[in-house]
């Protein structure tokens, strides 16, 4: 999963890219939106009861899911820690539950997905995705027409093409997956599904007048406009591209995936991905070098990326992603040809060999 940040997930990354990209030509890629309406009608539905709320989420908008929906749910909607127990008791893994699910239709390990597991996913996926309505439902409720702009913005969908198409300069051998605009429960700006990119639109729905005392300090920072779509969707389309790196993962390698996601997104779209922790890294570089070179090979990454809101006082979450992003910058800024220092961005094996090439911190 590929994003920001938050004790489950928001804005977080998984260690490898899963949405499989497609389309050679970034024309052909499709925006899916109808889940978008299809929450909004379960609210309408659910009139304010707070039992009816659950229900009209379950069978509104989760059970009419798009194939986008249906990958939000398992990585964004569910609590999989719940979830995962429940499954042990009932003599199933996880890592069989999302095998089960990819099996053909009519096989009876689909079918046994279908009536034994799907079940409990939806109802606790509507039950969180109740919880974190019911708690800001304020918040929500002003972005209703934002989000459902989305399907009709012509602006938005032309300038994520422009940004692929300015990718495809760069990188000719990219492949683009489709993009589903989704409604979450405020732990996801996106991330990469089994065969798309996923958009928790809630997360970019404000605007100038949108009220924001029920979100918590983090979330005011993080969250965004529908201007902003762009940039977090390139950056999550920089993910479906990276390649495999050698070695156990570290903290060096996940801060270059995500700092080159949104070193390159911002190549491609403008801007990177809404992120506090820039503006304090630029302030504390130095000192900050100092600690990520003594850290950067150990398998922790907490310290510095997906803390949501569980910092100290004064200091930004996912440091990590700064950090990743200036050592991606100054390898680019250091090759001559700009299309092979992507390419390396993108593919590079070795992640202190690359930091090694890129001259950051010497």
């Amino acid at each position: 999963m590929r994003s920001l940040s938050l004790p489950f997930a928001i804005f977080v990354a998984s260690a490898s890219a899963t949405a499989g990209a497609q389309a050679a030509n970034p024309d052909s890629v499709q925006f899916v939106t109808r889940d978008i309406p299809n929450f909004w009608r379960a609210i309408d539905r659910a009139a304010g009861d707070s039992a009816a709320l659950v229900a009209a989420l379950r069978d509104d908008y989760l059970k009419n899911a798009s194939p986008g929906l249906l990958d939000w749910v398992i990585y964004r909607l569910v609590d999989q820690n719940a979830v995962g127990k429940v499954l042990l008791q009932r003599g199933w893994t996880w890592q069989r539950a999302m095998t089960a699910m990819s099996a053909a239709a009519g096989t009876p390990e689909r079918a046994a997905f279908d009536s034994l597991v799907m079940p409990l996913f939806l109802n606790n996926a509507a039950l969180n995705l109740a919880f974190s309505y019911r708690v800001r439902r304020t918040y929500y409720d002003a972005i209703r027409a934002n989000t459902l702009a989305v399907d009709t913005s012509d602006a938005i969908k032309d300038s994520i093409r422009a940004s692929f198409r300015r990718l495809t300069q760069f990188y000719p051998d990219a492949r683009y997956a489709d993009v589903y605009f989704l409604i979450g429960r405020m732990n996801s700006g996106g991330t990469t599904g089994r065969n798309s990119l996923l958009i928790g639109t809630e997360i970019f729905g404000r605007d100038a007048n949108t009220p924001v005392g029920e979100l918590d300090p983090w979330r005011k920072a993080v969250t965004g406009q529908i201007a902003d779509l762009p940039h977090i969707v390139a950056h999550e389309m920089i993910h479906t591209l990276q390649g495999r790196r050698l070695g156990k993962p570290t903290l060096l390698s996940a801060a270059l995936d995500e700092g080159g996601a949104d070193f390159l997104s911002e190549l491609i779209s403008g801007k990177h991905i809404i992120n506090p922790a820039y503006a304090y890294g630029d302030a504390h570089e130095a000192e900050l070098w100092q600690r990520f070179r003594t850290e950067m090979d150990s398998a922790r990454t907490d310290g510095w990326m997906g803390q949501g809101d569980k910092t100290p006082p004064g200091v930004p979450a996912d440091l990590g992603y700064w950090m990743g992003y200036k050592i991606c910058k100054a390898y680019y800024e250091r090759s001559t040809d700009k299309r092979i220092a992507v390419r390396e961005i993108l593919l590079f094996k070795d992640p202190k060999a690359f930091l090694d090439a890129s001259g950051y911190g010497r």
